[in-house]
């Protein structure tokens, strides 16, 4: 699974509120996706199925 770490409401590096982007190929479940947005300790996480 692909991840990407993104700044938003910014347009400056490291300035805004820090977000997770997960991509995956494939269905994940609840638990697994809120164990994924659990363990990178960030507020926003968005999982791209």
């Amino acid at each position: 699974m692909d991840y990407y770490v993104v700044d938003t409401f910014t347009d400056k590096l490291f300035i805004g509120n820090p977000a997770c982007i997960y991509v995956s190929e494939n269905t994940l479940s609840n638990e697994v996706m809120q164990n994924i947005a659990f363990e990178n300790k960030l507020i926003r996480n968005s999982i791209y199925l």
